[in-house]
């Protein structure tokens, strides 16, 4: 994604596309406004989303652009960043704990369940390990999941926004639902 300084100069002025709320875009470069609208495009949907693109090009700012847009804006906004913590503590965070889980460890929610019905954006999403990449797999096809330690299955209905620096590679068969790449 390239984003442009914009001096008065530009033969393009900035658009400002409004949206829900803030959820307005400003754009003037043609790859931004392309962007925009596959965002507005899969905004309304249930679907999944992989969002693509090098470091710093506002992969979290489209993310927030299709939550504001879509039919889950009026409920949380959750963020875990993947690449931020070992296998274990991210697995916690994602999935909540049951008491007991680990040494002296208390019962609490994962981010899942924090996001109830609204999104959950999992940053970098490829520093995931395979087999957490496969309980989330499980999410995505039936919205359930168990809190590490836990037996109850609990259902889930966020929806999951997911971004990465890195060119998407499937470890499955499956390719995402909705895939929007930044690199333009």
């Amino acid at each position: 994604m390239t984003i442009q300084a914009i001096t008065s100069q530009d033969p393009q002025p900035p658009v400002l596309v409004p949206g829900h709320g803030e959820a307005g875009f400003l754009a003037a470069d043609p790859h931004m406004l392309r962007l925009r609208e596959l965002a507005e495009r899969v905004a309304p949907t249930t679907a999944p989303v992989l969002i693509v693109g090098d470091s710093g090009t506002g992969k979290e700012v489209l993310a927030r652009f299709i939550h504001r847009s879509s039919e889950h804006h009026g409920y949380p906004f959750v963020k875990l960043n993947c690449a931020a913590m070992p296998h274990e503590l991210l697995e916690a965070e994602l999935f909540g704990q049951a008491g007991g889980a680990h040494e002296a460890a208390p019962r609490r929610a994962g981010k899942l369940e924090l996001a109830r019905h609204g999104t959950l954006l999992l940053d970098e999403i490829g520093e995931m390990s395979p087999g957490l990449q496969a309980r989330l797999l499980q999410v995505l096809e039936d919205g359930t999941f168990r809190r590490v330690g836990g037996g109850e299955a609990l259902q889930s209905t966020a929806r999951i926004i997911a971004t990465s620096c890195k060119p998407w590679t499937p470890r499955s068969n499956r390719e995402p639902s909705a895939k929007i790449s930044s690199t333009a």
